[in-house]
């Protein structure tokens, strides 16, 4: 396709309109806004999480570290590095140094929800996380919540457990007003499952399952003893149902109430359609091989 909007066919020349590139709009806020990536540099890392320009407030998912890192572009004698090309290594021209930069893992790393100002670009209000290894996972529709989750990994021996937790932060009330944890079995070293997360858009229920990336050309994959299970977790209940899923569900989507959950077999080509209160499998799609994400119409008509 040429730059001005156009291609050949067979039957000749047709002017189409260009397709528009589709940014974030939180990557796009950060990086035009200058006051408020000023003040993301006040934290060892920092990603906008909740955007809400008509309120006129933003939520950033920061994290800070009581020792300084090392510099990537000056030296300890403030002298600025000259890189040499195609190495890691930095040299030093006043002490006459060859300096490799080594990641240092932070000390006390501490994560927060913070609360912005888009207008003053000043912090409104704060809230820690209750460990440092906590990930967003997302805000609801309504801006009211947000929440975020950790996967831990516990060794027995051969074995493995794998527990994930998960918070909520009111907006509102400005604090954490929820927390659920849930466990998956016991599994070998080699063959333990990772853990991937989908919320509806309300964050009313959240779904929890395994899958095994290197299990898919087997029948029953790696994952086969016990199966891959899936955990569906209603927040205003705090509780959850167990389903089995497929060893390589990649996508996974819930509808817009929060009662129906579609999920993905890659390995089998299949769509399932799940009561999401109870668990029960009401439907299966062949979709020819392979099956990746889901994505609904404006309507929910349609499922792509």
């Amino acid at each position: 396709r040429a730059h001005n909007g156009r291609y050949a066919t067979n039957q000749g020349v047709r002017f189409v309109r260009p397709i528009p590139r589709a940014y974030d709009a939180f990557t796009r806020t950060l990086a035009t806004n200058l006051e408020l990536k000023r003040l993301a540099k006040r934290f060892h890392t920092a990603h906008l999480v909740v955007y809400r320009p008509q309120r006129g407030v933003a939520g950033l998912w920061v994290s800070t570290r009581s020792d300084a890192p090392p510099s990537l572009t000056h030296h300890h004698c403030g002298t600025r590095y000259k890189r040499i090309p195609g190495s890691p290594l930095r040299f030093c021209q006043r002490c006459q140094k060859v300096v490799q930069y080594r990641y240092q893992p932070p000390k006390n790393l501490k994560r927060f929800y913070v609360h912005v100002n888009l207008k003053t670009n000043r912090i409104l209000w704060q809230v820690q996380m209750p460990h440092d290894d906590f990930y967003p996972l997302g805000v609801d529709r309504a801006g009211r919540y947000f929440m975020a989750y950790r996967k831990q990994f516990r060794k027995r021996g051969q074995h493995s457990t794998q527990t994930v937790s998960l918070v909520r932060v009111n907006l509102r009330q400005r604090k954490v007003d929820w927390t659920y944890s849930v466990t998956f079995p016991k599994r070998t070293q080699r063959r333990k499952g990772n853990a991937m997360l989908c919320a509806s858009t309300d964050l009313r229920r959240v779904l929890i399952r395994e899958y095994d990336e290197r299990g898919t050309y087997r029948p029953k994959g790696y994952l086969a003893s016990p199966r891959a299970r899936g955990k569906i977790i209603d927040v205003a209940a705090s509780s959850h149902v167990t389903i089995p899923v497929p060893v390589s569900s990649y996508g996974a989507i819930f509808g817009s109430q929060g009662r129906i959950l579609y999920l993905t077999s890659h390995q089998y080509g299949r769509i399932y359609k799940i009561d999401a209160r109870t668990g029960r499998l009401l439907k299966t799609v062949y979709n020819g091989y392979g099956a990746f994400g889901l994505h609904f119409s404006r309507t929910e008509r349609y499922l792509y």
